[in-house]
């Protein structure tokens, strides 16, 4: 209780960076204490400073995952955390269960502190990217991709996607190209390339394979304001001419003549 009403205060000072270090370090310390405390009252008291610093860290933790996440996958995407976070915890638990029975519950739970007392130097090297939330909203209503009348989409749909660099912006338009790729394979691509003409280095293909004709026409719907500003980039670079976009449907078997009959 006292950790939900201190984290308002908290984080309008600090980074979450910070806070979860802080909470951290705090954790460790209330780990050695209890390795080696043989006082009752600091054996008390201890866990639930500790406890302040465990909600200060799932909060902020929590938080920014879901502010990361656009509103489609959120639920989808909390699921994965929450299975991550869990399954660690139960694997964590079976490994310090094993050191303790071995070594002792102190050497298990000063391995415990000094893991959580080293682990804030992981965010010097991955540090929290704050993404404002309306950069995560959908771009707009796009246009539908062109279907022919007498066409049944059946498996995967390969989506070809020519430009044309301007002079002399050839690199930048690929540098451009790889900032989308991300953005393709999250809203539902599987696979994803560009290519460059070898007898025209400013013609490029970008394509990229989506597992439906469904799964395409909901891509549409996923792309968020901040993808749709690396796309918008895109375009600057490129002939106001293109890009030329084409979809390619996977030929089934059973359209293909001669084909062997699928056995029953």
């Amino acid at each position: 209780m006292a950790g939900a009403a201190l984290l308002p205060r908290l984080r309008a000072r600090l980074s979450p960076d910070a806070l979860l270090t802080a909470g951290s370090i705090g954790l460790a310390v209330v780990t050695l204490l209890l390795a080696y405390a043989h006082v009752t009252t600091v054996a008390a008291v201890a866990p639930v400073f500790g406890e302040a610093c465990w909600v200060l860290v799932l909060s902020v933790l929590n938080s920014m995952y879901q502010l990361s996440l656009p509103g489609w996958i959120k639920a989808r995407g909390m699921s994965f955390y929450l299975m991550v976070f869990q399954g660690g915890g139960a694997v964590g638990s079976a490994i310090m269960g094993l050191i303790a029975e071995r070594a002792g519950l102190s050497v298990a739970l000063t391995i415990a502190a000094a893991g959580l007392a080293l682990s804030p130097l992981a965010g010097l090297v991955w540090r929290f990217r704050s993404i404002p939330p309306e950069t995560l909203l959908p771009a707009g209503d796009w246009p539908a991709p062109v279907l022919a009348p007498d066409q049944t989409p059946e498996g995967p749909v390969l989506v070809g996607i020519q430009y044309r660099a301007r002079p002399g912006l050839e690199d930048q338009l690929m540098t451009a190209l790889q900032q989308t790729k991300d953005g393709r394979r999250r809203t539902g691509a599987i696979s994803w390339r560009a290519w460059h003409d070898a007898s025209d280095p400013g013609r490029v293909l970008e394509e990229f394979v989506v597992a439906s004709w469904d799964d395409h026409l909901r891509q549409h719907e996923r792309v968020t304001k901040r993808e749709q500003a690396h796309l918008e980039r895109v375009r600057e670079l490129t002939d106001p001419d293109h890009p030329v976009v084409t979809h390619w449907l996977a030929v089934s078997s059973r359209k293909v003549p001669g084909s062997p009959a699928k056995p029953t």
